[in-house]
């Protein structure tokens, strides 16, 4: 083998793990658990169903997460009278940024309280700023 070939397979190996590292540092399993409703923060009794003057909590659990993730909420009105079908509630939208294998909460509450109707709540797991997973659960407000 001259020297040439030898530096040109040298090379390739190297390219070869360069692009194995990139695609691992990109990559993750982690994932979302279902979403847990309830009327207390330790969601002592899971619910889908509210009374107007409640505050909504919900969790997910990050499982599998080796990095930081962001899991996102978001809040939607399916069907409230006075309001367009699937509307977002981007007043009630956050974020939170989760390090390894933990528990993503979130609560909200309208003042002046819920209109009866059907919600919406979605969190959204993402990695580098890409979706990796994604869990919604409705609720109805009567």
């Amino acid at each position: 083998m001259n020297v040439l070939n030898s530096q040109g397979l040298v090379r390739l190996c190297i390219s070869f793990a360069a692009v194995a590292v990139m695609a691992a540092c990109s990559a993750t399993t982690a994932n979302l658990s279902d979403i847990k409703m309830g009327n207390d923060k330790a969601i002592t009794t899971p619910s889908t169903t509210f009374a107007p003057a409640d505050t909504i909590y919900a969790s997910s659990d990050v499982q599998n997460n080796g990095d930081k993730v962001t899991v996102q909420w978001h809040l939607y009105a399916v069907s409230v009278d006075g309001t367009p079908p699937n509307t977002e509630l981007k007043q009630a939208s956050t974020s939170t940024d989760i390090d390894g294998d933990e528990t993503s909460a979130y609560h909200v509450n309208l003042n002046g309280g819920w209109p009866m109707g059907t919600y919406k709540l979605e969190a959204d797991m993402l990695y580098n700023g890409e979706q990796k997973s994604q869990k919604t659960a409705q609720f109805t407000v009567q």
